[in-house]
């Protein structure tokens, strides 16, 4: 996948200036992509869901959070 080549969970010593996007990428419905999405069900999230997401994103990556 792209998106892990670009930012990834699992690299927790690399440095990545995307962290402070990751949190609004959920919320814009960047990620998880659709073609994901389409064939993981549980990947639907609700609204809330996506806010409280983000929010603990923001949080991980001590990103200041603004809606």
């Amino acid at each position: 996948m792209a998106g892990r080549s670009v930012f990834n969970f699992s690299e927790w010593t690399r440095d990545n200036e995307l962290a402070h996007q990751a949190g609004h990428a959920v919320i814009r419905r960047d990620m998880p992509p659709s073609s994901y999405r389409m064939l993981h069900d549980h990947a639907r999230l609700t609204h809330e869901e996506k806010v409280e997401l983000a929010r603990g994103l923001h949080a991980t990556f001590g990103v200041p959070w603004r809606e």
